[in-house]
Order: structure tokens, then C-alpha cells, then sequence
């Protein structure tokens, strides 16, 4: 039984994450199983769609099982993230490979500037120090420190996101001493940030996210401000994306759950504005214990407090040469969800995910999930009912947190769509059998 692992997003998921799958089942793999963020990302923005419909996506596009990567991790910086979704498919103990996209698929090259970045020679820490007191942002520093001490050639492997993750991944197998192997797969298409869809190219998940809204804002009348519209699920029926330009860069599956979804598809960041808000008020003066908070990011935000609009618009009163969209998005995130540092030096000590809780699996995998039954080092949560008494007081507790950020999520959800509010408890496991 050949096992192969991808973690992922699928926000959403498109023909890109489809041609992964189907080059990983070329591989040979019998089984793909799928560690996906669950309802807020690692930029720091909620997902355009709930864990639920966006498993029912990878399940009906090929995958076999998905497990929920819980939301420290799923909301972190590249390091955690992927030392959370790596250390779920090694413990299961079934996972062979893992698979990833990457801007190379020179396996040797990510293996000398992993193993170099693990290793962390001296010369190494002293030219990223160097660069660091001059004011260079961390990850600049490491692609210079890289690139002066490796050559040219490895400075696109520190200098992309998709190859930084791949580089997560594979410093994580060697912290492990995993036995998974890394498999990248060369990523075709539309480049990562690119925010239009090509004809006849694989798209990128940013230009999708754009089309949607571009989209959806002519649905709603020509509507400019999606998040103040209280969603006419009515007005939204008499709408599909069958005929449009995103219909071409989409598995038909996932089209027709993107329509039985459509006024899910308003959610933004900017939906949570006044969640943020009285969360950064009744916290205002202990915003240094939360994760991705300096003490300047945190002097910033009580400065600006009384100028709070909404979260696109705070952003940009907080914005500065160090501090990039993405960081602060993440520690607004960070705030609104009561994910401490504490939290990560917790995970770390306790060697990150302590379960592995199932969103849903496809029938056809019920013999991986035997396997996974017989060979898993950590709880394998298929029901939430049953989690208590299969977990210790202390791993429970990074559960209840999971199920607080999707009851955050799905508050808004309901508010929006005027649906009745979906409790995690209530949620039932997704069973594929076509």
C-alpha cells in the first residue's frame, strides 16, 4: 500500500490542486491522503468556504481521506504550518511520500538547501545576524544569507512561497528523521500571486478568489462592498458559474458545490471587522501575549484603536517597511482567535498535533483507514462526541480551540446568510461513495 500525502488549503480548490493529484496517482500511490487548514489561513484571512464544503471539494476531486489541520498551525507562519501537517502524516503511520507544488522539481537542489537551512552551519547564522542588524526583513536575509553561501541556483528555493513551504516540509522530515519522502511536483500555470485567469493555463488560487468576487459583485446587483450586503440567497439561486470564464479552470465537481454555495461566498475578511474590534478594545492592553504581536505592532494598534473602521482599513493605518500585510493580517488573527505565543511554545513542546480529526474519506479508502487504525501513534477522531474520552485534558484542550475558531467562523456565515448556525458538534462526517 503505497500512501501519499499533500497538506493543503484548497481555498478553493482548482484544476492546479486536481493536476497534483492525478500526477501523484501516476506515482503509483494507492491512497492520497489530504491535511487541510480548516476554516481561517495562513495569511490570516478566513477561508471563502467552511472546512466541510471545501473537504467535499479534495474528496470529489480524488482524494481518499481528510484530516483537519488545527488552527495554530493552519494560521502560522510557514514554519509551524508545515511542522503541524507534517508531524499529523507522520504519526498516522501509513504515509510513505509527501507531495507538494514547488517552482522546481530538482529534488537534490531542495535537499542540500533543506538540509543546510536544518543544519544551520555557523557562517550561516552569522551572515543572516549580519543582515538581520541591517535592517533586512527575515526572510530577505535568509535568501541573501542562502544565496552567498549556496550560489545563485539556490536562491529561488528562499526567495518563492511555494518553495519555501517545500523547504518546510522537508527541514520537518529531517527534524522527524521521517521516513516520508519528499515528492515535489513542478508547478504549472498561473504564478502564485497572479490575480488573472489565463486561458489554457493552470490557475492560482488568487485569481480564482478574484474572479469569485468580481463575479458575485455583478450577481449582487453591481454591488462594490460585498460585506455590506446581507446575502438574498433568492436573488443568488438565479446565479451560476456553469457559463463563466471560472468554469474552465475548475473540476465540474467543484463547480456545482461552489453553486450550492454561492452565499457562503461573501464571507470576507472584512466580515469579521466588529469581531476584531471588541476583541482589540477588551484586550488592549495585554495584545503582547498573542502570537505574531511585537511590542511595536502592539504600541501601533493602541495608538490607532480610536481610527478603527474595519480591518482592511486598520490594516493600512498599521502598515510599515517591517511590516508586511500578510504578518499583520496573522496577528489580527492571531488576536480575534486567542492564539497566544504560549500556544506554539506549548505545541512544541508536546511535538506540535496531539490528534488527527477526520473531515470526511471516500468509501473506496475504508482499507487505509484499517491500516491507520493499526499503525497511528495519535487519537484518530472520527467523531467529536467520542474526543474527550480519547484524548488527555491537555491535548482536548487544542480541540475545544479548533471548534472555537469554526464557531467564530460560522457565526458570521450565519449572520450573513440569515442559515441557521451550524454547531461543530452537530456536523456530521462526509462519506464518499462516487
Amino acid at each position: 500500500m503505497k500512501v501519499v500525502g499533500i497538506i493543503a488549503e484548497y481555498n478553493p480548490f482548482h484544476n492546479g490542486h486536481l493536476y497534483q493529484i492525478e500526477q501523484v496517482k501516476k506515482s503509483g500511490a494507492d491512497y492520497i491522503i489530504v491535511v487541510m487548514s480548516g476554516d481561517f489561513l495562513q495569511r490570516g484571512t478566513p477561508a471563502i468556504l467552511d472546512k466541510w464544503t471545501r473537504a467535499r471539494m479534495a474528496l470529489s476531486s480524488g482524494a481518499d481521506l481528510v484530516i483537519e489541520l488545527p488552527a495554530v498551525f493552519a494560521t502560522a507562519s510557514a514554519q509551524y504550518f508545515a511542522r503541524g501537517g507534517i508531524s499529523i502524516l507522520d504519526k498516522l503511520g501509513v504515509v510513505d511520500t509527501i507531495s507538494f507544488g514547488c517552482e522546481t522539481d530538482n529534488l537534490p537542489l531542495l535537499k542540500e538547501v533543506s538540509s543546510f537551512l536544518w543544519k544551520e552551519p555557523s557562517d550561516y547564522k552569522n551572515k543572516l545576524q549580519s543582515y538581520l542588524k541591517n535592517g533586512k526583513s527575515f526572510p530577505k536575509a535568509r535568501e541573501e544569507a542562502v544565496t552567498a553561501l549556496l550560489g545563485p541556483n539556490a536562491v529561488a528555493m528562499v526567495s518563492s512561497p511555494n518553495n519555501i513551504l517545500a523547504l518546510e516540509y522537508c527541514i520537518s522530515l529531517l527534524e522527524r528523521g521521517s521516513s516520508i519522502q519528499p515528492m515535489p511536483i513542478l508547478r504549472k500555470g498561473n504564478d502564485y500571486h497572479e490575480e488573472d485567469l489565463q486561458k489554457d493555463a493552470l490557475p492560482s488560487a488568487t485569481a480564482i478568489r478574484s474572479q469569485l468576487k468580481s463575479y458575485l459583485s455583478t450577481a449582487c446587483i453591481g454591488a462594490v462592498n460585498l460585506d455590506s450586503i446581507r446575502v438574498d440567497s433568492m436573488n443568488l439561486a438565479s446565479h451560476t458559474f456553469n457559463t463563466t470564464n471560472l468554469s474552465n479552470h475548475l473540476p465540474k465537481s467543484v463547480v456545482s458545490i461552489l453553486n450550492e454555495n454561492m452565499d457562503k461566498l461573501l464571507l470576507s475578511q472584512d466580515s469579521l471587522s466588529l469581531l476584531l474590534k471588541y476583541k482589540l478594545l477588551s484586550t488592549v492592553n495585554n495584545l503582547d501575549i498573542y502570537a505574531d504581536v511585537t511590542s511595536d505592532l502592539a504600541d501601533k494598534i493602541r495608538k490607532n484603536i480610536n481610527n478603527y473602521e474595519n480591518i482592511t482599513q486598520f490594516m493600512e493605518l498599521l502598515k510599515s517597511k517591517d511590516l508586511t500585510h500578510t504578518r499583520i493580517n496573522r496577528a489580527l488573527t492571531h488576536i480575534l482567535l486567542d492564539i497566544t505565543q504560549n500556544m506554539y511554545t506549548d505545541v512544541k513542546a508536546q511535538d506540535y498535533a496531539p490528534y488527527a480529526r477526520v473531515l470526511g474519506f471516500h468509501k473506496r479508502a475504508l482499507p487505509l483507514l484499517s491500516e491507520i487504525g493499526k499503525k497511528t501513534y495519535i487519537p484518530f477522531i472520527t467523531k467529536l462526541a467520542n474526543a474527550r474520552a480519547q484524548l488527555s485534558e491537555h491535548d482536548y484542550a487544542l480541540l475545544e480551540h479548533d471548534i472555537f475558531c469554526s464557531h467564530v467562523y460560522e457565526s458570521v456565515i450565519a449572520d450573513k446568510t440569515g442559515n441557521a448556525f451550524q454547531n461543530e458538534f452537530t456536523r456530521q462526517m462526509i462519506i464518499l461513495e462516487s
